[in-house]
């Protein structure tokens, strides 16, 4: 997705909840993040168990999204967690910093962490 010039797609990609939030934090503060991207693609080939099709798929994810974890590094954020399959990054980053985060290439939404409740 690119970004046009008067900032509206790249504000399209942060949550409202997030929004919400970043409004009430305090600057240097930590938030956890989810960062939504695009999918990467598959391998030509893959292993044939499942356990080493995993594996290959998550090792496929990470090295698809290093730029984007190299990002949130730089920016003194750190990864919690890859997780190919929901096709997400989740992080820890200064309050201040979300918002350069929107711009990345291949993300397409930044939001809080969501709850499973059943």
């Amino acid at each position: 997705m690119s970004v046009c010039h008067t900032g509206l797609v790249v504000m399209a990609k942060l949550s409202a909840s997030l929004e919400q939030r970043l409004r009430t934090a305090s600057p240097g503060e930590l938030i956890e993040i989810v960062l939504e991207v695009e999918d990467a693609p598959r391998p030509a080939t893959l292993p044939a168990t499942r356990s080493a099709r995993s594996e290959a798929l998550e090792q496929n994810f990470q090295s698809a999204t290093e730029s984007i974890a190299s990002a949130i590094k730089t920016a003194g954020g750190t990864v919690l967690k890859h997780t190919w399959l929901g096709s997400a990054i989740k992080a820890s980053v200064p309050a201040e910093v979300v918002a350069s985060l929107l711009s990345l290439d291949g993300v397409t939404l930044v939001d809080l962490p969501g709850r499973i409740t059943r």
